[in-house]
């Protein structure tokens, strides 16, 4: 049980309640790389918690429980962290009592995104939209995109 205890150290609280459901973000590691990559976030009332996004990765039994529960409850809340990330990599962690300042940017939604493409250089265009790790069925297809297809 010691290497389950080491799993979980990096945690403020490992079994604290997840306040907000699970969203796929990207984020930067500056100083590190200056790209933009994807990763799940988990918050609890105690920390954030960055997962690494890994759609191809084979599932275990924690993983497959973990993904049946998120599924379940849309994202999360309400369950333990660390019945959710386990088995998952962790690229990031914060504890929210070490934040001291919080600034806060609103974009406005774009009707026509290819507007901005004489402005940026998009190399997604074309790409997949990214969907929530949590709305994939244990098979790593979109849920939502199953049910279009039957239109």
């Amino acid at each position: 049980e010691a290497a389950g205890e080491d799993e979980f150290s990096t945690y403020v609280a490992p079994s604290a309640r997840i306040v907000r459901s699970m969203r796929r973000c990207d984020r930067r590691l500056l100083p590190l790389l200056d790209t933009w990559v994807p990763v799940d976030v988990i918050m609890t009332q105690f920390e954030i918690v960055y997962l690494e996004v890994s759609d191809d990765q084979a599932m275990s039994n924690n993983m497959d429980a973990a993904l049946q529960a998120l599924q379940a409850t849309k994202g999360g809340k309400g369950l333990r962290l660390c019945d959710i990330t386990r088995g998952r990599k962790i690229v990031g962690h914060m504890n929210l009592s070490e934040i001291s300042e919080v600034h806060v940017e609103r974009d406005m939604p774009i009707d026509d995104i290819s507007d901005l493409s004489e402005h940026f250089d998009f190399d997604f265009m074309g790409a997949e939209p990214r969907v929530e790790f949590w709305e994939k069925t244990a098979n790593n297809k979109n849920i939502n995109s199953d049910a279009s297809q039957k239109d």
